[in-house]
């Protein structure tokens, strides 16, 4: 639950950084690319524990389908929570 916590606070500091310096830009970049290695860690974690009961050399078609189920419920979930704290963000700018 953490992870994507952080992911969403570095998304959204993409928007607010608008301006900042070189080296800020480079670390922010840094920072986006380990939540996405992070995130990718967790999905393949998730989506195997689910749907792969038993390892073996190649994904059944239940399984392939299975895991594209998983994946993409948790990246429309990701991306409701997104757009509505880049809303709500937003919307807190244009108020002060």
């Amino acid at each position: 639950m953490f992870l994507e916590f952080e992911c969403v606070y570095v998304i959204l500091s993409i928007y607010i950084t608008v301006g900042s310096s070189s080296f800020e830009q480079a670390l922010l970049a840094e920072q986006q690319k380990a939540l996405v290695q992070a995130v990718v860690f967790k999905l393949t974690d998730i989506s195997f524990d689910q749907c792969v009961p038993k390892p073996s050399s190649s994904l059944s078609y239940s399984e392939q389908s299975c895991i594209t189920s998983v994946v993409g419920k948790y990246l429309e979930t990701t991306d409701i929570v997104v757009g509505r704290l880049s809303a709500a963000a937003s919307g807190s700018n244009h108020r002060t």
